[in-house]
C-alpha cells in the first residue's frame, strides 16, 4: 500500500524508471515480516525475512516460492553462480546448491566452523555481520571482526586474521574491502603471478600457512612448508618463485 508517495506495506518494490511509478510485490507467507536481504539471481529475487523465511521470487512470472524457514534473521544474500549463500544474525551461513537442490548450514564453534547435522544453536559467535565472493571464495566476519575465507575447491575454511566492526565488503580483483565504524579497510591478497593451474596449489599452501602462524601454531606452518618442498608436482620455476614469496613475506611474520 504507498500513500501519500510512502510506503505503508512489507515486501519488495519495483521503480518503474519509465513511468516513475513504485509497484509493491507481496506474499503473504514470504514475507509476512519485513525484507532484511535481496540478491537478484537472472530472472528471480532471491529474498530474506526477519523471521528466517527464504523465499525466490520468479520476475517473470511474478510468482513466489518460499524455499526454506530458518530460525533466525537473514541479514545478507550472495551469489557464486553454483550456490546461494545467507548470512544469519546469529545462526551463521546457510547454503544452497541450486543444482544438486540441497541445503548445507554452517556454524562457527570454538573458532572453527562446521557443517550443522543436527539441531541449531543461535550464539553471538555465529553472527556474520558481512559475506562477498569472488569465483568459488566465499569471505565472510564474524562477530564484525574475524574474517574467513571459504574455498569451494578445497572445502576449507581459512581465519585470514581481523578488521574492526566490519558491516560489509566488496572484492575488486585481488582487493578485498571492509567497510567498519573506523572507515574503510582493504586487505590485498599476496600477488601470485604464475598463472597456471598450480598458482592455485601455492595459494592454498600458503594462506594455510598464513592461518597457522597467526593461530601461534608455527610447527604446524613450518610442517607445510616442508609439504611444499617434496611436493613432486610442483617443478623447480615454482619452487623458485614460492622462495622468493617467502623471502618477501618474511619481515612480515
Amino acid at each position: 500500500e504507498i500513500k501519500n508517495g510512502r510506503v505503508k506495506q512489507g515486501g519488495i518494490f519495483r521503480i518503474d524508471k519509465a513511468g516513475g511509478g513504485i509497484i509493491p510485490y507481496t506474499d503473504r507467507e514470504a514475507t509476512s515480516s519485513p525484507v532484511t536481504a535481496l540478491a537478484v539471481d537472472g530472472s528471480a529475487l532471491w529474498i530474506g525475512t526477519v523471521n528466517g523465511t527464504i523465499s525466490r521470487f520468479d520476475i517473470k512470472e511474478k510468482s513466489w516460492k518460499v524455499m526454506r524457514k530458518t530460525s533466525d534473521r537473514i541479514r545478507r544474500i550472495a551469489l557464486d553462480g553454483k550456490n546461494v549463500w545467507f548470512a544469519c544474525m546469529k545462526a551463521g551461513l546457510y547454503r544452497y546448491d541450486k543444482a544438486a537442490d540441497a541445503w548445507h548450514h554452517y556454524q562457527h564453534q570454538d573458532g572453527e566452523w562446521k557443517e550443522e547435522k543436527g539441531s541449531l544453536n543461535p550464539s553471538k559467535t555465529n553472527w556474520v555481520s558481512a559475506v562477498a565472493i569472488a569465483e568459488d571464495k566465499l569471505w565472510a566476519t564474524v562477530e564484525f571482526n574475524k574474517v574467513y575465507l571459504f574455498e569451494a575447491r578445497h572445502d576449507s575454511w581459512t581465519l585470514m586474521g581481523e578488521a574492526n566492526n566490519v558491516f560489509d565488503m566488496a572484492i575488486d580483483g585481488d582487493s578485498v574491502w571492509f567497510a567498519s565504524r573506523y572507515g574503510i579497510t582493504r586487505y590485498q591478497e599476496f600477488p601470485l603471478s604464475i598463472g597456471w593451474e598450480q598458482d592455485a596449489k601455492i595459494a592454498w599452501y600458503w594462506k594455510r600457512i598464513q592461518s597457522l602462524h597467526n593461530q601461534s601454531n608455527d610447527q604446524r606452518a613450518m610442517s607445510l612448508v616442508m609439504e611444499i618442498w617434496n611436493d613432486e608436482h610442483l617443478n623447480s620455476d615454482i619452487k623458485q618463485r614460492l622462495r622468493e614469496i617467502l623471502k618477501e613475506m618474511a619481515p612480515k611474520r
